[in-house]
């Protein structure tokens, strides 16, 4: 009988459905009570000095993605995907790293990764009432956007000293602004990478799918100057010291078990209106997975007989690729999950209020202005920025135009202290430029804009090609764009510098034809800035109006991600997509094995195949699964941004690395499903199985701290 009681207590236990897991939380605000009850055995010390959690120093903002310290000697854990434009800029046919891997057997064979940036932050600061005092809701919105602007700028040039940089981003759809002091490190350097046939085992094929069986882990090291403090690459720096560092646990995990994610989510808009959701589902989505094709399907074109072409594009086809799916499954997903009627019948509610009812009146008068310019805006902006040097050529105008102004006047991003930033942005540009791409999409979308409906052409373009001389349009633009490119000396680095550096005066007088260009998008450009601005300002005074209305409708408040350091819980579980089907949770060797293809994406290379258990792998082996895990699924709230984000168990140590989410519940970026959403992450035995039977990393392995 006693057994029986027994018995029946574990399956009431193992039936109960896993606590709620909703949001991306700061860590000033963490539902400390709610994680505990979810399993979290762990304490946030806090910063006396700065009052931020301890915890955050060990979590690094990647070029925009997650990494997190693993070692007291700089290294950093992260994605393959993470660094992949890093892997492949070190990669040469002759001696391709990206295709074969990557391990440093020592510091002097580590490899300096151009234009990364591993960022720490240090500190939260609330600075609402300095950004927001005075200001009234009958202000101009311009006015208002401006006021907003130079107070943010003028608090980050007062803050902002040494080796810190600072930034303010707005919260709770404006209601609060934060200012966020970070270190910022440029000297990253590539420890290990596995080959591309383990680190992006699958491809675009299983890309946001499970069940999942990719090694997508790379290893990367920060170094300092003497002082450990931020410093430009140096043969002299040494590995950074990070104050906090996290342990490997290979414990391992089964169904039900906590976890925890610290990292930077990029974006999510879980509190726009239905009209916003209605047009980004019927226009947006669509408008962008087109023009994503259209590009994929050219690089690949270019490079289907050129090796040399197809390894400098390979870093910008896999990002394309990338939002592309995305793009599907969010469109997908809102089709069926109905998002915009179940934010219809939310606005219903509201507007039985009448001041509600005047605020989404106002929200939908803003959408329709939006609207109306969409299609130009898109198509002339696609024309400044996919031609890689119109983009720099663009840069380099609005950049020598703002420097006309005092510098708390110049628009963000093209400061005296954006100079670094400039410099990056060029280098990022020209890395993967191609001549024969960039005359291409010059020529497609000159073409595109002059075949456009009257209501979406811009008459600067029209007037470019008003007189044809009998050609036809393609004719014009194709003679257009050929006498650009062969009279333009932007492709020569010194030429570039020189125009970063000189003044304003001296740059009027360049009669570079690219330069001569960019000034005429620099005007239209100017224009579409200037109604945004007016958007903003009128929104900065409705959105917080709006967030107020949808708080009494919420289960759990929280602000949209906006590439801050934020956590997310939840538990290992597995899911059903649809009627008859259940996804377990993890996935093996076995089944890298099983779906071996011998051809890309699906090659799986000899020392994989040849793995078996043994006394030193022993430790990463799972007798629960009889197997090797691989990838794991979780009930997470994550989104871009996080990828490369370390997985922590209940106690703090790293279990895992986030990778991506599931298909199904793309639409997370809009509302999070708790019977669908979840993060896909690579299981951190599989990294260690790596590094001790592949690559017999003993310099690396004894490095880490490894909880067995």
């Amino acid at each position: 009988m006693k057994q029986i009681l027994v018995l029946c207590l574990f399956i009431s236990l193992i039936l109960q459905p896993l606590y709620a897991v909703e949001g991306m939380y700061l860590l000033n605000n963490l539902p400390l009570k709610s994680m505990r009850k979810a399993g979290l055995r762990m304490k946030f010390d806090i910063d006396p000095q700065t009052g931020y959690a301890k915890i955050a120093a060990g979590v690094v903002n990647l070029n925009g993605a997650s990494a997190s310290f693993i070692s007291p000697e700089g290294l950093i854990l992260t994605n393959h995907h993470v660094a992949f434009s890093g892997i492949q800029l070190l990669s040469t046919l002759e001696d391709n790293i990206l295709e074969k891997g990557f391990l440093a057997r020592n510091r002097d064979e580590e490899r300096h990764v151009p234009r990364f940036r591993a960022s720490i932050t240090t500190s939260f600061e609330d600075v609402t009432p300095e950004i927001l005092h005075g200001l009234t809701e009958t202000m101009n919105p311009v006015e208002r956007y401006d006021s907003v602007d130079y107070r943010i700028k003028r608090i980050i040039a007062r803050e902002e000293k040494g080796h810190e940089k600072v930034l303010i981003r707005s919260f709770y759809n404006g209601k609060s602004y934060y200012l966020i002091r970070r270190l910022e490190f440029n000297d990253v350097r590539l420890v290990y990478t596995p080959p591309r046939a383990i680190g992006e085992f699958g491809g675009n094929i299983d890309n946001w799918m499970w069940p999942r069986h990719t090694g997508d882990f790379t290893i990367l090291r920060v170094y300092a100057d003497s002082e450990n403090n931020p410093a430009e690459y140096s043969e002299n720096n040494i590995p950074y010291q990070p104050i906090h560092y996290f342990p490997l646990s290979v414990k391992g995990l089964k169904p039900g078990d906590f976890t925890m994610i610290l990292g930077y989510p990029g974006r999510t808009q879980r509190y726009l209106t239905a009209r916003e959701a209605a047009f980004t589902l019927n226009v947006e989505y669509p408008e962008a997975i087109r023009h994503f094709e259209f590009l994929v399907d050219l690089m690949d074109s270019l490079g289907a007989e050129n090796p040399e072409k197809a390894l400098k594009f390979a870093s910008r086809i896999k990002g394309l690729n990338n939002y592309q799916k995305k793009y599907q499954g969010m469109l997908d997903g809102l089709k069926n999950r109905d998002i915009v009627g179940e934010k219809q019948d939310l606005e219903e509610k509201l507007r039985l209020d009448d001041e509600n009812k005047v605020i989404l009146h106002q929200l939908d008068e803003l959408q329709e202005e939006y609207e109306t310019s969409y299609y130009a805006r898109e198509q002339f902006f696609n024309l400044q920025r996919d031609p890689r040097l119109v983009a720099v050529a663009s840069d380099l105008v609005r950049w020598n135009h703002e420097k006309k102004k005092p510098d708390l006047e110049r628009e963000r991003g093209f400061q005296q202290r954006d100079y670094d930033k400039q410099q990056r942005s060029m280098a990022y540009y020209m890395s993967a430029y191609d001549e024969t791409l960039d005359k291409i999409l010059l020529h497609h979308h000159l073409t595109q804009m002059l075949k456009a409906p009257a209501s979406e052409r811009i008459p600067f373009i029209d007037s470019l090609f008003s007189t044809t001389a009998g050609k036809s349009v393609t004719e014009v633009v194709e003679i257009f764009v050929e006498n650009l490119y062969s009279e333009t000396q932007l492709m020569d680095p010194d030429f570039r510098q020189r125009l970063l550096d000189i003044t304003p005066k001296e740059f009027n007088k360049i009669q570079d034809p690219l330069i001569l260009f960019a000034h005429s998008l620099e005007k239209q450009a100017r224009e579409f800035r200037e109604e945004d601005k007016k958007r903003s300002g009128r929104r900065m005074v409705l959105m917080p109006h709006y967030f107020d209305a949808l708080k009494d409708f919420m289960d759990h408040v929280y602000p949209d991600a906006n590439g801050t350091l934020r956590c997310t819980y939840g538990h290992i579980q597995g899911y059903s997509p649809a009627d008859a089907i259940w996804y377990e949770p993890f996935t093996t060797l076995t089944g890298v094995w099983e779906k071996d293809r011998g051809e890309y994406p699906f090659i799986v290379p000899e020392s994989i195949k040849s793995i078996r258990l043994n006394q030193n792998n022993q430790t990463f082996y799972d007798k629960r699964l009889q197997d090797f895990p691989v990838n794991f699924l979780h009930t997470m709230d994550i989104t871009n941004g996080n990828s490369g984000s370390a997985v922590f168990d209940k106690k703090g140590r790293i279990v895992g690395i986030a990778f991506d989410g599931n298909y199904e519940a793309m639409t997370s970026d809009w509302i999070y499903d708790d019977q669908l959403t979840r993060a896909i992450s690579v299981d951190i035995r599989y990294l260690l199985l790596n590094l001790t039977d592949i690559e017999k990393a003993e310099n690396l392995l004894n490095e880490l701290t490894i909880i067995q």
